[in-house]
């Protein structure tokens, strides 16, 4: 019987503690929310202005903008060591025939960009246009 209400105890301290876990979580949410809101904003913000440039053909502007680069220097080691690892797969595709490759926004910017990147390999990269 005594393990028993040892048992009982165990059970209503770790629910003690997974509803403490979860206040602090949802205060700590409660306080960053003006942070939270800034952000989605500036989110919504810089998809309207990449989608003009991306429209325009405007690549350089496109790479060059705040809110992308800041997003990828959150973790520039992971996009250049990805980006990296994927230039020679690319390179032996291109050599093979003529190809056409499609990538998310966070692989194209800076430095180390897949486009840069080809671009520093000699390789002509050119964006397809709706005609």
């Amino acid at each position: 019987m005594n393990s028993l209400f040892t048992n009982m105890k165990k059970m209503r301290d770790t629910m003690n503690e997974n509803l403490s876990v979860q206040i602090d979580t949802l205060i700590n949410y409660l306080n960053e929310f003006e942070q939270r809101q800034q952000r989605v904003i500036d989110e919504v913000e810089s998809v309207a202005v990449s989608a003009k440039y991306w429209k325009e053909s405007d690549y350089d502007s496109y790479a060059a903008m705040p809110f992308m680069i800041a997003e990828v220097n959150k973790q520039p080691a992971l996009f250049r060591q990805r980006n990296e690892k994927w230039l020679p797969k690319l390179q032996a595709a291109i050599n093979e025939a003529p190809t056409m490759f499609v990538f998310g926004a966070g692989h194209l910017i800076g430095d180390y960009g897949i486009l840069q990147l080809l671009r520093n390999a000699g390789y002509k990269v050119e964006q397809v246009k709706k005609q």
